[in-house]
């Protein structure tokens, strides 16, 4: 939802159905874990980053630009890749911060919990990419002897390297957020305190 929201070449509309997107996503996650949001708390999480508000611009005009030009393809799948990334990040960092970080023991989360969380999960996002982030690498082992000839090696190495691509980005986006909490105690500090009902 997040790829196709992303893809509209409207400015006004990504950013809405994104809004709505996002939403149902901390509302799912949120559920699951038997939390209400506030309203404040979810408009917090929902909005999308100014990037994709900007990318929703840079759609239209690469969409105009195709239709000119018809050479600019390439450049319109980047609006719909980071809106999709900031969905799938949002979701996967919600419920990590849920399942590992939140010491709460209230049923509802609030303006300023959902701000300090929408923040790590913002500058996680930001990070995925960071040369020095040392993500947890997968399991792999590799057969005892290579049988394959040089040919299919490289499309298995293709094939696999693309179908790998969701896992590296959630290694990469678990290990950003565990950084962000790490270096910032004091946003999530207000949870070690005595639990409220």
């Amino acid at each position: 939802m997040g790829l196709v929201a992303g893809a509209l070449p409207l400015p006004a509309v990504p950013t809405a159905l994104l809004k709505r997107v996002r939403g149902a996503v901390v509302h799912e996650v949120s559920a699951r874990y038997g939390l209400g949001l506030t309203a404040d708390a979810r408009a917090w999480m929902s909005e999308p980053s100014k990037a994709v508000r900007r990318g929703a611009f840079v759609a239209t005009v690469v969409f105009v630009a195709k239709r000119a030009l018809r050479r600019l393809g390439a450049l319109g799948v980047l609006p719909p890749a980071i809106a999709w990334v900031e969905v799938y990040a949002l979701g996967l960092l919600f419920e990590r911060y849920l399942g590992r970080v939140r010491r709460l023991q209230t049923v509802r989360m609030d303006e300023e919990e959902a701000r300090a969380v929408r923040t790590a999960i913002d500058q996680a996002t930001s990070r995925v990419l960071s040369p020095s982030l040392r993500a947890r690498r997968a399991n792999r082992s590799g057969p005892p002897e290579e049988l394959r000839d040089l040919p299919t090696r490289m499309s298995d190495g293709i094939l696999i390297g693309i179908a790998s691509g969701p896992s590296y980005l959630r290694r990469r986006l678990e290990t950003a957020f565990d950084e962000v909490v790490r270096e910032t105690p004091e946003a999530f500090e207000q949870q070690r305190g005595p639990a409220h009902a």
